[in-house]
């Protein structure tokens, strides 16, 4: 694989990808706009591995595999407490506005 490729097509995407995860929290909790980024981010995330296992040699070990596998728990865990904290919003709202 030349680096170039590596580079431009594999580990750019990954880098950006990956500080796009971020983004989920910045997303305000009452929008449904914010699980959908994290799905989007975590089929992508598995396209780039798809991508890196159909490019690399069946023997080698990919460190970029592992950095990609490591970004795809993150997004999920990151998907995971953006569930939880608009459960917590919209719960919270209800109790102190309830009782009105």
């Amino acid at each position: 694989m030349h680096p170039a490729f590596l580079a431009r097509f594999m580990l750019l995407p990954a880098i950006l990808l990956s500080f796009m995860v971020l983004v989920i929290f910045w997303i305000f909790p009452q929008r449904p706009d914010r699980i959908g980024l994290a799905m989007s981010l975590f089929n992508s995330f598995m396209l780039l591995l798809l991508l890196l296992v159909n490019h690399t040699p069946p023997t080698s070990h990919s460190k970029l595999g592992s950095f990609y596998c490591y970004d795809i728990i993150g997004v999920a865990m990151a998907a995971f407490l953006s569930i939880i904290v608009a459960n917590i919003a919209y719960t919270k709202s209800k109790i102190l506005f309830g009782f009105w």
